[in-house]
């Protein structure tokens, strides 16, 4: 998987805690067997190029629910994996699993299957637990991303503008703090900043303020910084994979692809990010071979990697 240049890698999200039953079609908490069917899933599926764990399990003990996610991933894919740990005696035991993959720590530093999923406390705020993850991938030679996820009017400025400014203040902290510790080291920028809606008091995953906050964080990335950016597709604020959670779906994958982010997460949420849908994901899939279709254009010898 390739983060570079204007090439796109879909894949899933992260933690959800709860799960649309594909066979009766109700909310319900997330299981640990959605870990293992969503995997499954998405390795069969051509146009997501890496897992993330998706569900949240409510059936395992939360002192495991980091490591168990990753396993059973491990066990269930090829692709790379990008993955949450709780603390530093998680992500040690991830990290080790991946070793003993790789072969040793030398082998999984230069062919590296996993990436850390780390990020800030807005407003401007580095966690301890967090700083001592992201030193342990820097030590390690691993890549990680450090999105930001300020809300505006909640825990940014009211403006897209202000939002911006401390967004891309808390990653490029961020990214400062692993170079001083070890230059070179490979991050990704990113940031999931949004409105809050405030009758429901959740962040908004697919209003026009979103798109535009993780396009003007990508033409930073680009332009300026010169690294890989993570970014946002595919997903929904709708509790039910209906027709508007379809037109936010299509949305969302044409204009990441114009926006040109590179490490693409949350193909399947809908709900806010509270609940996966395995329809979704299926639909997902297809909507980005759609994209990348339209990408290359009349020319169909052109590079068909753009979404991988």
């Amino acid at each position: 998987m390739h983060l570079e240049g204007h090439l796109s890698c879909g894949g899933t999200g992260s933690d959800l805690p709860h799960t649309r039953d594909l066979e009766t079609g109700t909310r319900r908490p997330s299981l640990s067997a959605d870990l293992g069917n969503v995997a499954w899933l998405r390795d069969a599926l051509p146009n997501l190029g890496f897992a993330i764990s998706m569900a949240l399990p409510s059936d395992v003990p939360i002192e495991i629910a980091d490591q168990r996610p990753f396993l059973t991933m491990m066990e269930n894919t090829v692709k790379p994996i990008m993955f949450a740990a709780w603390d530093d005696a998680g992500l040690t035991d991830i990290v080790a699993m991946a070793e003993v993959v790789a072969g040793n720590a030398e082998e999984l530093a230069l062919k590296p299957l996993l990436l850390a999923y780390l990020d800030p406390t807005s407003l401007l705020r580095h966690l301890e637990v967090v700083l001592h993850k992201l030193l342990m991938m820097v030590d390690r030679g691993l890549p990680f991303v450090y999105p930001a996820g300020s809300l505006d009017s909640a825990s940014a400025p009211v403006t897209p503008a202000g939002t911006m400014v401390v967004s891309n203040a808390e990653v490029l902290s961020g990214v400062v703090i692993a170079e001083l510790r070890k230059p070179g080291a490979p991050v990704v920028w990113g940031c999931g900043s949004g409105p809050l809606h405030k009758l429901t008091m959740v962040s908004t995953y697919t209003a026009p303020a979103s798109m535009l906050n993780c396009t003007g964080l990508a033409q930073m990335a680009h332009q300026y910084g010169q690294v890989p950016l993570w970014g946002f597709s595919s997903c929904s604020d709708s509790r039910i994979a209906d027709t508007p959670a379809r037109i936010e779906n299509a949305i969302w994958v044409l204009w990441t692809a114009d926006s040109s982010a590179n490490l693409v997460h949350d193909v399947r949420c809908i709900e806010s990010g509270l609940t996966c849908s395995y329809e979704m994901i299926a639909l997902g899939d297809e909507l980005v071979s759609f994209v990348r279709r339209l990408e290359r254009g009349g020319n169909s010898a052109q590079d068909e990697q753009l979404w991988k």
